[in-house]
């Protein structure tokens, strides 16, 4: 979503200068002094065709809605697992207890046994 965002903003800085370019009587001379603009726009606009597989170019706002909607999405997410996590770790804890607990009273009634065979 960022590359798609770094590229959309790219393409839209540019591309006055790639009208102007296409406007120009001498486009050797206007290429040459823009060359670095002009390449920044064709690695956009390329790349954004790439990624839209032939659809319209979305706009910034619809982007920045996007990418707002998965932040949203992956911060949820997150507590989920932080929350899971943390419930996991409790759980863990109350059966290393129980294992303790169950582990002595297992000592204990092995030593009454013990106590009686003898």
């Amino acid at each position: 979503m960022n590359e798609q965002i770094h590229f959309t903003g790219q393409y839209l800085a540019y591309k006055n200068v790639y009208a102007d370019y296409r406007k120009s009587r001498n486009k050797n001379k206007f290429y040459e002094e823009h060359r670095a603009e002009l390449s920044l726009y064709d690695t956009a606009l390329r790349t954004l065709k790439e990624k839209s597989a032939g659809n319209k170019l979305p706009s910034m706002k619809a982007l920045y809605a996007e990418k707002d909607q998965l932040i949203e999405l992956q911060d949820s997410q997150r507590e989920d697992f932080s929350n899971r996590r943390d419930y996991e770790r409790e759980l863990r804890t109350v059966s290393a207890n129980i294992d303790m607990i169950l582990g002595k009273n297992r000592e204990q009634e092995q030593q009454i046994e013990k106590g009686k065979n003898l």
